[in-house]
């Protein structure tokens, strides 16, 4: 399974829209006008994951899973980063988050 095409790299398998030209894939308009592209993560899964058949390997959608993960994560830390710069409080990013300001402080504070 190891073998195929993009597996084991899951940056193979991602299509950076930057790189696309036309900006549009799946029939769905991506490019929001900004400068330097849009960011999109698109998963499509059954809703239940034991629907899935045996064409595809319930590895690859843990490979895939924890890969959109660290994007996501890291996403969100460069959006919290900006929230900080922007001057925002604690409070304001935890209530954005579902968490308590602690529990955001103690996360994402560069002093951590």
């Amino acid at each position: 399974m190891w073998e195929l095409n993009g597996a084991g790299d899951p940056a193979a398998i991602w299509v950076d829209h930057r790189d696309s030209g036309s900006r549009r894939r799946a029939s769905h308009a991506i490019d929001a006008g900004f400068a330097s592209g849009t960011w999109v993560v698109r998963l499509t899964l059954p809703e239940q994951l034991g629907e899935v058949t045996d064409a595809m390997h319930p590895a690859f959608i843990a490979m895939g899973l924890a890969d959109a993960k660290r994007r996501v994560d890291a996403k969100l830390d460069e959006a919290v980063a900006l929230c900080r710069e922007r001057e925002l409080s604690w409070e304001k990013i935890a209530s954005a988050l579902g968490v308590t300001r602690q529990a955001a402080w103690r996360k994402y504070s560069t002093g951590r």
